[in-house]
């Protein structure tokens, strides 16, 4: 997957967060590379050079359907396999609804989190052993930049969403 390429002329430095979850939940064989590209021209294909990568981990998620999601507290059929600090993803049955969380507790059925949810969530599955980076970038000699998901290798379906924040000026007084 190819991210929609950004402008980043005048921009000296960002940071590009990305979730990603895994939404099979057999052993992989390969971790998904995120390859950070830039490119100096303003326009043009094929100017393309890569600045960073991470590598996703190569484990196997569990997973259970959601069933109800009440503030800080998502309710599955099943929290076998889930624990504290694993990091989720809440596969909303609306793809763009779907959801990265941390957990502070597993009770039966219960996942507690750190932060409440934007969106309820009674459709869809939960995955644990999802994956959250953040990456700081230089960004003063860029012109375009854009993120990649190379899962060639995985052999597994996944969701993932990669933001930019950037710092364009700097006043003191």
């Amino acid at each position: 997957m190819v991210g929609s390429e950004v402008n980043v002329t005048g921009k000296f430095t960002g940071t590009v967060f990305i979730h990603f979850g895994r939404t099979t939940a057999g052993v992989p064989t390969a971790g998904v590379t995120f390859r950070i590209e830039a490119a100096a021209k303003g326009s043009g294909a094929g100017e393309w050079m890569p600045l960073t990568s991470v590598i996703s981990n190569i484990i196997q998620c569990s997973t259970s359907t959601n069933v109800s999601t009440s503030g800080v507290a998502q309710t599955v059929a099943s929290g076998t396999g889930f624990n504290p600090q694993d990091i989720i993803l809440i596969a909303d049955g609306t793809v763009a609804n779907s959801e990265w969380a941390r957990l502070v507790s597993v009770s039966g059925a219960v996942l507690s989190m750190e932060e409440a949810l934007v969106n309820a969530h009674t459709t869809g599955s939960v995955y644990n052993k999802a994956e959250m980076y953040a990456i700081p970038l230089d960004l003063s000699s860029v012109g375009r930049l854009r993120v990649v998901a190379d899962g060639s290798a995985h052999n597994q379906s996944f969701v993932c969403e990669a933001y930019l924040n950037t710092l364009d000026s700097v006043t003191s007084s």
